[in-house]
């Protein structure tokens, strides 16, 4: 393997991510895609302008910025692009390994109407819906294909 490059500067990554937007800018991205790349990216560097330090100091950065107590849905958009960014870096010999080793987090819960409901109740109150009101009458007003 090439010689692993350590960037002692905070300023460094910005060069790097001028290369990686423009390589997904050649791979066809959408502007609005390529927007939110260089937001996600951005805002974690700000958050740890060190973090390209040393391989430690990355893993503990992303490990403090994806304990924040935020959704589901922000934690795996965060997941999508920083894993990207940091795969692009280990293709450029810049870091060793993708230090996003960790899976998506899952939604646990469907929101509806201001409250939650867990996947398991929500199929227990269908299945009582469909069985209350008999599922011929269901077929017969064409709710199913």
């Amino acid at each position: 393997m090439g010689e692993i490059v350590k960037l002692h500067r905070p300023e460094g990554f910005h060069n790097l991510l001028e290369l990686f937007l423009f390589e997904k800018k050649a791979e066809g991205k959408a502007p609005r895609t390529i927007h939110d790349y260089k937001a996600h990216i951005s805002t974690f560097f700000r958050r740890f302008p060190h973090a390209l330090r040393s391989e430690k100091e990355l893993r503990t950065s992303i490990l403090k910025y994806f304990s924040d107590d935020i959704k589901p849905a922000t934690f795996n958009l965060r997941r999508v692009y920083l894993k990207a960014f940091f795969d692009f870096l280990v293709r450029e010999n810049v870091i060793e390994k993708n230090p996003i080793d960790f899976k998506k987090r899952r939604l646990r819960f469907v929101r509806t109407d201001g409250f939650f409901i867990s996947p398991l109740n929500l199929a227990k109150f269908l299945s009582g819906v469909i069985s209350s009101c008999g599922f011929s009458y269901l077929s017969s007003r064409n709710c199913y294909p």
